[in-house]
């Protein structure tokens, strides 16, 4: 998306500024022809925004690696007593841990915390799923693979219950109790 003086431009239309001002204020707005790919991204409901929020923090504490609840706050634009908020649940669950204690600058201040993805944390079981076999590996939530498992998939098998016991024995070669698992994620080769 490209922005030039008032306008905004992207690969399916050109809306101005003053176009869509126009839109509300006039009794007879403009129709604009929307494409099938343009589509209304539905709102979150309240039920739905802690956890959304919480996905997001992980994701940038993914992305920014250790962080202090402060840099956490700055990069996505809301309170530290919010980040307290979303944080402090995944410290009591075992999701993030604090490490590394920075010390004030000299301005002073309380030394910032660095959080982290727990070592002890529940790991994530990927699955890749070809024609041909399963494979499955624990990975940490910092991404560190800890476990691989393979079985070959038959040829003869045709239904989706099959292919998922298939699945199963394979996730199950981990030894470990899928409530013992963060999340599963799957992944499907492409014909």
């Amino acid at each position: 998306m490209k922005q030039a003086g008032n306008s905004v431009r992207d690969s399916r239309r050109s809306v101005t500024l003053q176009d869509s001002a126009s839109l509300v204020g006039s009794p007879e707005p403009e129709k604009i022809a929307l494409s099938r790919n343009d589509r209304v991204q539905g709102l979150i409901s309240a039920a739905s925004v802690g956890p959304v929020n919480r996905g997001r923090l992980l994701q940038a504490l993914f992305d920014r690696g250790p962080s202090s609840r402060a840099d956490l706050a700055r990069f996505t634009g809301v309170t530290r007593g919010t980040i307290g908020g979303i944080v402090q649940p995944l410290i009591e669950q075992r999701i993030l841990e604090e490490g590394e204690v920075i010390p004030p600058d000299h301005a002073g201040g309380k030394p910032a915390v660095k959080l982290w993805f727990a070592r002890d944390a529940k790991p994530i079981c990927a699955v890749f799923l070809t024609h041909s076999s399963v494979r499955t590996c624990l990975v940490s939530l910092s991404g560190d693979i800890s476990a691989r498992n393979e079985l070959r998939l038959p040829a003869h098998v045709t239904n989706a219950t099959e292919a998922l016991t298939i699945v199963r024995k394979c996730i199950e070669k981990h030894s470990l109790p899928p409530r013992n698992l963060f999340s599963a994620s799957v992944s499907l080769q492409q014909e």
